[in-house]
């Protein structure tokens, strides 16, 4: 019986052809990202069994604390969650739609991402609620870059607009239920391990991110439309008879 000849190498270059893509793929994450993640694990080290008792306290919004000189919470509270399933839940929809985003400036993916976590903090701020329960967690600025993701889907010749429409009108739709019921949607299914939501904070998100994105596109049509203004050769005096 004739030997079977190894090709040991056609694993090497499958290998290789691998952790080449897989680098690829780090290289095309946006670098804050990178940030935002090691904020999302540094800042929820009391979500560990055996790490709370050292780890800081969550540091959380809480008016009286921003009042008293921590105005840093007004930045940490984004990423603090309360609950591994808030956290697990949180982190992910964040990734992905921070990910998608389709400015190709980091400015202006942060500022969008600031944009709509103000809206949501807001909206919190105006809960009565919030000076007793504190208020945490990434879902108000998610409610932005959902908003904002499904806006750049119905820009003209987008081959998605459908699919932006539909997602704009589901997230705008269960933003306006939330607040009419007073109830976060979907609040059942997770066993009380979600907290208290301050279900506003979805809404005050959501409108940030469309206001954020139409303030954007008239600043860049006014750029666009002054940049031609000064390129554009000056029309040439008549000729006299």
């Amino acid at each position: 019986m004739a030997a079977v000849k190894e090709r040991p190498f056609r694993f090497e270059r499958a290998t290789l052809g691998s952790s080449k893509s897989f680098a690829r793929l780090l290289a095309s994450v946006h670098p804050e990202l990178w940030v935002f993640t090691a904020a999302l694990l540094l800042l929820n080290l009391h979500l560990i069994p055996g790490l709370r008792e050292w780890a800081p306290s969550p540091q959380i919004f809480l008016p009286e604390r921003v009042r008293a000189g921590e105005a840093w919470r007004l930045i940490t509270h984004v990423f603090v969650h309360t609950s591994w399933l808030h956290w697990l839940l949180d982190g992910v929809a964040f990734v992905i739609l921070y990910a998608s985003l389709g400015s190709r400036e980091w400015t202006s993916r942060v500022l969008t991402f600031a944009a709509c976590t103000a809206g949501g903090l807001i909206a919190a701020w105006l809960d009565p609620r919030s000076g007793v329960l504190g208020y945490c967690g990434l879902s108000g600025a998610a409610h932005g870059l959902m908003a904002v993701s499904a806006l750049e889907m119905l820009k003209p010749g987008s081959s998605s607009q459908l699919q932006g429409g539909l997602c704009l009108a589901i997230v705008g739709g269960k933003c306006a239920v939330e607040l009419v019921t007073g109830q976060c949607a979907f609040g059942s299914f997770y066993g009380g391990l979600m907290g208290i939501p301050l279900v506003g904070s979805h809404a005050g998100g959501f409108l940030a991110g469309v206001a954020w994105f139409a303030a954007a596109g008239v600043a860049q049509s006014v750029l666009r439309n002054a940049t031609r203004s000064r390129i554009s050769p000056a029309p040439s005096a008549a000729a006299r008879p």
